[in-house]
């Protein structure tokens, strides 16, 4: 079966959980040797870890001068997905029913709508790649444009798989994203959710026909280092430092551990527009000697730091997956998770809080510390959960749902339970 995916991030280069989900999942097709995968990006960046899969870049990359955006940006946009879909809403009504607050532009990493069309244009360019696929498969909105334009070239069906929405991401919902978002799930012959936490999201926020959207659970394979800690604990948060994943929460949190525990140290690893907030919090806690930032970690900066680390901390205030968690519970370290992360649809062994109750963090961050029995069963608990996933068990569910597609070219005939979780039985 041959495969065409579009992504846009790819390891060593990768912001977050996208590139690695990703490769994961190319590496567990290639285990089992019945698909052809070819994957293109917006751009080869050089050292890829993609010797499972054919890795092409999408014309001649994407241009780093980016344009203005606004509504120029916006009027190409409606040209693009009215061109596609004649009869389609392409309408972004439903983003102020989601958000009930003002919708502004620019809202995801700094990536622009245009970028998106550009890439889409740019994949439509290669007619043979297209020709050869039995199913496409195109991860998150920047690439769902170019799912629907290459569907509708060669009617193959399209798979678009949601590893975020822009309900999750932004404080801010920006219309002409969650348009994107809307149009590629409508478009779509079947939508993979990364957790029914999300499949819940594309029910109730995006009116996405449930009986289409099908679960698939991400794992993580993270060869840990030796442990390392020192009597100085330490309380690790890893991950974009935007609104979206609960660092102030962790700043709170924190100073409330430093007033109930001495020789305690909080690392937030990471980069996004609320670092210099949470760093200028810090401080005027009176925090900052006991804080650390050391910006975004490649592999082998976040395998020693969850050596040393002692506790996990997930603030989230909306996780559609949340494969960190997973990677520090391979690591042995206890974690603390967020009530709105689909990860704990896996994981039960981690202690749940609700992030906004910054005393409930901060208690559950003391018990682990204070309590080496807590902490050694947490630990092994979710260690071994985490080891009862893989992404070879990912890929085996995800080949099933091709042959799904490749068989009928629609969902109407299809016998699975749509939110069937991943299977966990040996291999």
């Amino acid at each position: 079966m041959n495969i065409l995916m579009l992504g846009w991030e790819f390891p060593p280069h990768i912001t977050g959980g996208l590139g690695t989900a990703c490769h994961g999942l190319l590496k567990g097709l290639s285990q089992l040797g019945e698909t052809n995968t070819t994957l293109v990006l917006p751009r080869l960046l050089g050292g890829e870890e993609g010797g499972f899969a054919s890795l092409v870049q999408a014309g001649n990359g994407l241009a780093a001068e980016r344009p203005q955006g606004g509504e120029m940006e916006s009027e190409r946009l409606t040209a693009f997905l009215a061109a596609l879909a004649p009869d389609a809403d392409a309408s972004a009504a439903g983003a102020g029913r989601v958000s009930g607050v003002r919708l502004m532009q620019g809202a995801y990493e700094g990536h622009s709508i245009q970028e998106a069309l550009s890439y889409a244009a740019q994949v439509a360019a290669l007619p043979e790649l297209a020709a050869k696929a039995d199913v496409i498969h195109a991860h998150d909105w920047l690439t769902f444009l170019a799912g629907a334009a290459v569907k509708k070239r060669t009617g193959k069906p399209l798979v678009v798989h949601v590893h975020s929405t822009e309900c999750d991401r932004a404080l801010h919902i920006n219309k002409d994203i969650f348009r994107i978002e809307k149009f590629g799930l409508e478009q779509a012959d079947m939508v993979i959710a990364v957790s029914e936490y999300t499949r819940q999201v594309l029910i109730g926020r995006y009116e996405t026909d449930p009986a289409k959207i099908f679960v698939l659970h991400n794992a993580a394979e993270f060869p840990a280092a030796a442990p390392s800690r020192s009597p100085e604990r330490m309380v690790a948060f890893v991950g974009r430092i935007t609104h979206q994943k609960g660092p102030r929460h962790f700043v709170e949190a924190a100073y409330q551990v430093s007033r109930r525990m001495d020789g305690v140290r909080f690392v937030m690893a990471g980069s996004g527009d609320q670092r210099p907030v949470c760093e200028a919090l810090a401080a005027a806690m009176g925090m900052r000697q006991h804080f650390e930032f050391p910006g975004f970690l490649d592999a082998d900066g976040l395998r020693s730091l969850l050596s040393r680390a002692d506790v996990y901390v997930m603030p989230s205030v909306s996780e559609p997956f949340g494969i960190g968690a997973l990677e520090a519970a391979h690591a042995g370290v206890p974690v603390v998770l967020s009530n709105y992360a689909g990860v704990a649809e896996v994981m039960d062994c981690v202690l749940k809080v609700e992030p906004s109750d910054t005393g409930a963090v901060a208690d559950a961050i003391v018990s682990i510390l204070g309590d080496d029995e807590l902490a050694a069963a947490l630990s092994a608990g979710a260690r071994h959960e985490a080891n009862k996933l893989s992404w070879k068990k990912s890929a085996r569910r995800l080949l099933e749902l091709y042959r799904m597609l490749s068989a009928s070219g629609k969902l109407a005939m299809a016998p699975l339970h749509h939110s069937t979780p991943m299977v966990t039985e040996n291999e």
